[in-house]
């Protein structure tokens, strides 16, 4: 147990150095402003692991890859990658040492850490999450004076395919293992522990400086936003996303973008190279799920129209920086597929960004008449895609015979959600129920969106805005058949947990714009300030 905390505090310590080191970097390099390291920490921690799974993509080209070499070959990346950190020491050997951030980002990360010892003696999640005879499928053990010692088993092979799905599962802590020898199912649950307080630590401590206001009670709004944050979390965990789901960093992705996007639109805080962190952490969720594509490519879409909604100009420049790298990745993920009719779309996206570019810098005048065009006719806009998606699925639908919402059913849309609950006994109601708030939602977007400039500014807006698009464009129960019939089954797989994520955000947020005074101590009370002597001169008197 000693040498296991020992190993956490150094898995700590090394990736806190690499996560906010990233950051600054980048942070500095962009010219993006930040009011404090715990920001930084958050770009660089979805940084590094898109730069990992981009190293990855020539292995997934190997067929019968042994384990071994990639949990090696890990290990390798990670030693050039810190070298790589030291060479740039001038940009982030510059912390603040005295901020108070630092004192309270301990403090949070050890509650969340407690939080997690307390879930896993409590709730049990439903879900794919990691099981003991899974791990140690990936190692061999034999016994020594009554030890047990653990090694890589070197027979096992990965198939073509699948090099990167094995990597959000634990292959980034088994090189861990490889260094200490530790029972693996202890040094995997215990470090995908800790991944997941580093960033939700540095969530907190971004929520808190990028959302409170100036003349708010800092303390007050910081205990409710710790309060509901801890709560949000606890809500994934049982659902199913536990720290070591195959999709738990995929659901902190999503978390992630609708805060970063939000900070984005605040005029106070915008910086031209912003989206391209944005884009590099859409990029990244290749490290998590490869089936995300098609959720990711939903949110580029609505990302980009929330910077029309907000900016009169410049979007399409946004909209290219939000792309460009997760476009390369939707043609690979395809091309493992072998879905040559996807291959084409995105490379005639590619091909389109990259002529959108090439006019931003040749030709900016008319990409600007373009831009205000669009601006001008942004509500019809808007509810195109919709349209044409709702149109092409009822022609489906009529055309198949299946006039029925079986695609739309909660067991197959929020999986882990039908499981936890037990509803399987109620199979027909749930599914009545569900369908029923499904439109229900539909028919708040479709106002909200209609009556959004009417209503004024607050710090949840741009979650709802992005969550009206995403409903009306893509969650909207009538183009859930075309949806699956131009992408596969996976296009809907995880619309509840953005859906979830976007509702848990959008009060996380919510909380920032509660009114508090602060606290105004009078210390005079107690300790009264002495009094003043004053001294009467006395005037001299002249006789005449």
């Amino acid at each position: 147990m000693t040498k296991l905390i020992l190993i956490a505090i150094v898995f700590f310590l090394y990736y806190y150095w690499v996560f906010s080191s990233t950051g600054t970097i980048l942070a500095d390099l962009l010219k993006i402003r930040t009011r404090n390291i715990y920001l930084s920490m958050i770009m660089g921690f979805f940084f590094y692991f898109a730069t990992i799974a981009f190293l990855l993509i020539p292995l997934e080209f190997i067929g019968n890859l042994k384990y071994i070499v990639l949990v090696y070959y890990l290990l390798a990346i990670n030693i050039l990658y810190a070298v790589i950190l030291l060479l740039f020491v001038r940009f982030w050997f510059n912390y603040r040492l005295l901020d108070w951030n630092h004192l309270l980002f301990v403090l949070v990360f050890t509650m969340f850490i407690f939080l997690y010892y307390l879930k896993n003696l409590f709730i049990t999640p439903s879900g794919q999450n990691l099981s003991n005879s899974f791990v140690l499928t990936f190692y061999n053990f034999n016994f020594n004076n009554g030890k047990v010692i653990f090694n890589l088993n070197s027979e096992v092979t990965l198939s073509a395919n699948s090099t990167l799905s094995a990597l959000p599962w634990f292959t980034n802590v088994s090189m861990w293992f490889a260094m200490t020898k530790l029972n693996p199912i202890d040094i995997t649950t215990n470090l995908l522990d800790i991944f997941d307080a580093l960033l939700f630590a540095s969530i907190f401590i971004t929520l808190l400086n990028n959302f409170s206001k100036k003349n708010s009670n800092k303390i007050i709004i910081g205990s409710l936003s710790l309060v509901t944050l801890l709560a949000s979390k606890l809500l994934i965990y049982y659902f199913g996303y536990d720290a070591w789901h195959p999709e738990n960093m995929l659901t902190n992705l999503f978390f992630v973008l609708f805060i970063l996007i939000s900070i984005y639109t605040n005029r106070e805080y915008r910086s031209r190279n912003m989206p391209w962190i944005i884009g590099f952490i859409f990029a990244s969720y290749i490290t998590f799920d490869w089936d995300a594509s098609y959720i990711i490519l939903f949110t580029i879409y609505v990302t980009t129209w929330i910077s029309i909604l907000r900016f009169r100009t410049n979007f399409l420049k946004d909209f290219v920086k939000f792309s460009a790298v997760s476009s390369v990745c939707f043609i690979v993920y395809n091309a493992r597929l072998k879905n040559l009719l996807l291959i084409f779309i995105f490379l005639a996206l590619l091909l389109l960004m990259l002529f959108i570019a090439f006019l931003l810098y040749r030709n900016y005048t008319r990409i600007r008449e373009i831009e205000f065009a669009i601006y001008e006719r942004r509500r019809g806009f808007i509810f195109v895609i919709p349209i044409i998606f709702t149109i092409i699925s009822v022609v489906i639908v009529l055309a198949t015979n299946q006039i029925n919402l079986d695609f739309w059913t909660l067991e197959k849309i929020a999986q882990p959600l039908f499981v936890q609950l037990e509803l399987g006994r109620w199979r027909e109601i749930t599914d009545t129920v569900f369908i029923s708030i499904s439109f229900f939602f539909l028919g708040f977007a479709l106002i909200w969106i209609l009556f959004m400039e009417r209503i004024p500014n607050f710090v949840a807006k741009t979650q709802i805005t992005m969550l009206s698009i995403l409903t009306v464009s893509f969650f909207n129960p009538l183009v859930g058949r075309f949806l699956i019939w131009i992408f596969n089954s996976q296009a809907l797989l995880n619309n509840a947990t953005v859906f979830i994520v976007a509702l848990l955000v959008a009060v996380n947020t919510t909380v920032y714009a509660i009114k508090t005074k602060p606290f105004n101590f009078k210390w005079s009370r107690f300790f009264p300030p002495p009094k003043k002597l004053t001294f009467k001169h006395k005037t001299k008197i002249t006789r005449k």
